[in-house]
């Protein structure tokens, strides 16, 4: 009996552990492709598409081989001294350099200047209400000198386009300084004993003078004074570069003098002074005027 029940036991065991396997779906069998019917064709299958090319590198930046600073430097030591036109480097001023890229390796450069030329002097000499006056006149121009060039990377080349002058202003500078100075030189003077004296002069001043007088006085062997003769020098006025003369006769009243004293001066009185060192054979004689106001 026991051995009976242990073989059923055994049966119900044995049938439980199987239920798991039969309570699963059976696999769904995969789809089969529809095959066409006899004597039809297959259907047509659409074309791939084509590959995509491959996208093109993008084009590098046009970039400059230098900075500003640099091209404006490599082009200013390029520069010749003379330059068109008869200007000089000297004329331009480093510090109005500018430089611009334009792309594939060209830049345009630019430098200015500001220039004065002062023209030949001239001289003249001309009367004022006050005073003969030495008049200096200098014509003077002023303008801007400009520069243009182009300079290549891939040549290393500059080319100057042009040099041209700005703004261009001419004017006339004029200074006077007024002549105070009166000179003349004598050339000679005889005085004679048979009454009379003569002489010449030269006005060696830069203007003329007028109303110019010598003054002659005669003594006799105790320095006493036995006559005094004036005498104006002609042409008057003396121009300058030109010279004078003069004659003049004198009574001693039976008197002989043995020797003479003369001076040159103006007829407001005013006395010339003698030149210290211009000699005895052609003596300078001076007269210095004063300023008006001082």
């Amino acid at each position: 009996m026991i051995k009976r029940l242990i073989a059923i036991t055994v049966v119900i065991f044995a049938l439980i552990m199987s239920l798991p396997a039969c309570m699963k779906e059976p696999p769904v069998p995969a789809p089969q492709p529809e095959l066409p019917a006899k004597g039809s064709l297959p259907p047509v299958q659409p074309p791939s598409p084509a590959p995509e090319p491959a996208p093109e590198p993008a084009p590098k930046p046009d970039e400059p081989e230098y900075s500003e600073e640099e091209i404006c430097s490599l082009i200013w030591n390029r520069i010749p001294t003379q330059l068109p036109g008869g200007h000089s480097k000297n004329e331009l001023v480093m510090d109005t350099r500018t430089a611009t890229y334009e792309g594939d390796g060209k830049w345009n450069f630019s430098v200015s200047g500001k220039v004065k030329q002062e023209g030949p002097l001239t001289t003249e000499i001309v009367k004022t209400a006050d005073y003969w006056v030495e008049r200096e006149n200098c014509e003077i121009t002023s303008y801007e000198l400009q520069l243009r060039a182009t300079y290549y990377e891939k040549t290393k080349t500059l080319d100057i386009e042009n040099v041209n002058k700005l703004n261009e202003k001419v004017a006339t500078k004029t200074s006077d300084t007024p002549i105070l100075r009166k000179e003349i030189k004598l050339k000679w003077l005889n005085v004679w004993a048979s009454g009379h004296a003569e002489g010449s002069i030269e006005n060696i001043g830069k203007i003329p003078i007028d109303g110019l007088i010598i003054e002659i006085a005669l003594f006799d062997e105790d320095h006493n004074i036995i006559v005094v003769e004036k005498c104006n020098v002609t042409p008057d006025p003396i121009p300058s570069g030109e010279r004078g003369k003069f004659r003049q006769n004198y009574s001693t009243t039976g008197k002989r003098f043995y020797f003479y004293e003369y001076r040159f001066l103006l007829e407001g009185g005013q006395v010339f002074e003698y030149l210290e060192g211009s000699g005895e054979e052609e003596p300078v004689f001076f007269y210095e005027m004063e300023m008006k106001g001082i």
